[in-house]
């Protein structure tokens, strides 16, 4: 049956998706061309994965600029 078939390829691409999540890999994407409520869930997937990405780059570059100005701190009060 196609419909069974195209459920599995769905499936075994959120579950891929979800399991490389959980091992820290958040460049993973869903990959394929799914119809109705399976496209709808492997985008918001996809969009909640593009997110989370952009979040821990803001507290990365954050962490960066509080390091910095640890730094010049450290640096001012040694002189």
């Amino acid at each position: 049956n196609r419909s069974l078939e195209a459920l599995e390829v769905a499936f075994g691409e959120i579950r891929a998706t979800t399991v490389a999540l959980s091992e820290g890999d958040l460049t993973r994407r869903a990959q394929g061309r799914f119809d109705g409520s399976i496209a709808e869930v492997t985008g918001a997937l996809n969009s909640a994965l593009d997110r989370l990405q952009e979040a821990l780059a803001g507290v990365v570059h954050a962490a960066e600029e509080v390091g910095a100005g640890a730094s010049e701190i450290a640096g001012g009060n040694s002189d």
